[in-house]
């Protein structure tokens, strides 16, 4: 990221096997900072991506041409005149409207369209399963999921987290852990975290949104284990299930499922913001 306090901008460039996932956790960042100072305006510049201008992009003595866009304008573009494609100046190459704001994470003028003229909202389940321990990052999650449901907004679409927090406590006629398990029944996306251990009901929860897989339910399933120093002491050595975690991961290699691992909140939310951005088309 570089700044041109001249000009009052900022430009940001990546590269790599994800680069997509960044750029749409860095611009979710930006404009959160920005909506803390009221009255502060501002416009994203796409650049062009044909092969002329990413040519030009790679050569420092060629970066004032290429071709750039205004997100505002491509989608006053769209909804005033019906444009699906821009003209690049460099190459003369017409570029569709869609490529260009999905290399960036940004909503099609499509998709802004479609929610506004339907004016329904696509509810998606995400249930988030994992102990106690883990507190903190639930939390965090659950902050993480209200801040993509703002960006989703535009698009029609609500991630209604699930977690066990939310239920009620008083006694009913079943477990309450049954009524976490229906639930999960009709969730589209599990998730559930693991640290030191396997809790027994974190495990019947795996295994309730894994049935719904086995009987071709259209479930994502997502497994994180936290990968960081476990500092245990000899008193609580007493009270803790040392076994389950290996047990677990044993179970899991045999089912095929490789869980990812996280080293703390910041890098649980940018792989899972990656694989929500890669599912959501397809729920």
């Amino acid at each position: 990221m570089t700044e041109d306090s001249y000009h009052r901008q900022l430009s940001v460039k990546l590269k790599g096997r994800d680069s997509r996932g960044l750029m749409i956790l860095v611009m979710d960042k930006i404009k959160h900072i920005l909506s803390e100072y009221k009255g502060v305006d501002y416009d994203i510049s796409i650049p062009c991506t044909c092969p002329e201008c990413v040519n030009n992009s790679r050569d420092i003595k060629r970066q004032d041409y290429i071709t750039k866009y205004k997100y505002n304008s491509l989608i006053r573009r769209y909804n005033e005149k019906g444009k699906t494609t821009v003209h690049c100046d460099e190459s003369g190459q017409d570029m569709s409207m869609e490529e260009l704001l999905y290399n960036i994470g940004l909503p099609s003028p499509q998709n802004n369209q479609d929610a506004m003229n339907k004016g329904t909202v696509k509810d998606i389940s995400i249930f988030l399963a994992s102990s106690k321990e883990l507190a903190v990052e639930r939390n965090e999650f659950e902050i993480f999921i209200n801040r993509e449901n703002k960006r989703l907004r535009s698009q029609g679409i609500f991630l209604n987290l699930e977690k066990w927090e939310d239920f009620i406590d008083a006694m009913s006629k079943t477990r309450l852990q049954d009524e976490y398990n229906r639930t999960i029944e009709h969730a589209d996306i599990f998730i559930s975290l693991f640290h030191t251990k396997v809790g027994k009901y974190t495990e019947e929860e795996f295994d309730t949104a894994y049935k719904q897989l086995q009987e071709n339910r259209n479930i994502y399933i997502y497994t994180y284990i936290k990968n960081s120093d476990i500092i245990v002491s000899i008193n609580d050595l007493e009270h803790t299930d040392t076994h389950s975690l290996a047990d677990f991961r044993r179970k899991l290699n045999d089912l095929g499922h490789f869980p990812a691992e996280f080293t703390d909140i910041g890098d649980l939310k940018f792989q899972f913001k990656s694989q929500l951005d890669k599912i959501l088309p397809k729920l």
